[in-house]
């Protein structure tokens, strides 16, 4: 069974059988040459409607270029706050002024609605559209799904 993000279910095992089945993590990569690589992660509060963001980039030299964590409001779930993360992400990145860029996301919706090239019609279609509109702006962009819980740096 999948959660809202794509991610497994965690199964019942006690602590022995959780580390024999354990997958070895999967370590960061470096981006390319003129690439900048920015992973982000967003939380979510049902009791209030708010959650976090935290955004780090890194360089081709997997040089920390910043790193920040910022409060988002108004999240009606957890895909709201993952499509919020997102679209501050790019903003960022354009008022930057980087030209490619890796978006390391862990939310299928938010990978596979970044990365379409057709019309959105969920409720979080104005978040994703704002996001593709900053990214059209890119030279270059990729978004890639991962699995946060096997990445480690």
């Amino acid at each position: 069974m999948e959660d809202h993000k794509g991610k497994p279910s965690l199964p019942t095992t006690t602590c022995t059988e959780t580390l024999t089945k354990r997958k070895a993590p999967t370590p960061w990569t470096k981006p390319p040459p003129g690439w900048t690589k920015v992973n982000s992660d967003s939380s979510f509060l049902r009791d209030d409607g708010t959650g976090g963001l935290g955004i780090i980039a890194r360089d081709c030299e997997g040089v920390v270029i910043f790193a920040d964590s910022l409060k988002l409001h108004g999240c009606e779930d957890a895909k709201e706050a993952e499509a919020k993360a997102a679209l501050q992400v790019v903003t960022r990145m354009g008022i930057q002024g980087h030209e490619k860029i890796i978006l390391e996301v862990d939310c299928d919706v938010v990978a596979t609605s970044l990365d379409a090239t057709t019309e959105d019609i969920s409720k979080l279609w104005s978040t994703h559209e704002e996001a593709r509109r900053i990214m059209r702006n890119f030279n270059d962009q990729r978004i890639v799904l991962i699995r946060r819980e096997r990445v480690i740096l």
